[in-house]
């Protein structure tokens, strides 16, 4: 059975999303390393911090931070940028017992990455986990959406 397009990981904190439009409010990782670089300059590093707590979240549950919190993007990922977030993070609060949390999961996701994305040449690469029947439906969600 498919998951439904608007189903979501519920996650603790507050986080940002990357554009205003209805399909994009949702957690993204590769989008959110920008998003806080640009918190972090602006002095809300609160809000930066909340947002990796949030990918570390999903880290710790699903074993790597896949493309977004919405269930039926769980079958691929992005860029592995949660090793820069934290250290962006613990250079702009100097928190060690924060960083003590977030470095099991780094290594949590980094295990993801050389077991489950890794070629013949141990080179890691994007890839996804999704069947015919999701890319079947995917594609026809695809075709409803540039109708509205």
């Amino acid at each position: 059975m498919l998951i439904p397009w608007e189903e979501v990981f519920p996650l603790p904190y507050a986080f940002n999303v990357p554009c205003i439009s209805v399909h994009f409010q949702n957690l993204f990782y590769y989008d959110t390393y920008f998003l806080n670089r640009g918190l972090i300059a602006l002095g809300d590093i609160q809000q930066a911090e909340n947002n990796v707590n949030d990918i570390l979240f999903l880290v710790d549950r699903l074993g790597f931070m896949p493309n977004s919190n919405r269930l039926d993007m769980t079958n691929r990922s992005q860029p592995p940028y949660l090793c820069m977030m934290v250290k962006d993070v613990y250079d702009a609060t100097g928190n060690k017992e924060w960083l003590k949390t977030a470095y099991p999961l780094i290594g949590k996701e980094y295990e993801f990455w050389i077991t489950k994305r890794s070629t013949t040449y141990g080179l890691s690469r994007h890839h996804h986990d999704a069947t015919q029947e999701y890319l079947a439906d995917f594609c026809e969600h695809l075709k409803k959406c540039a109708c509205h």
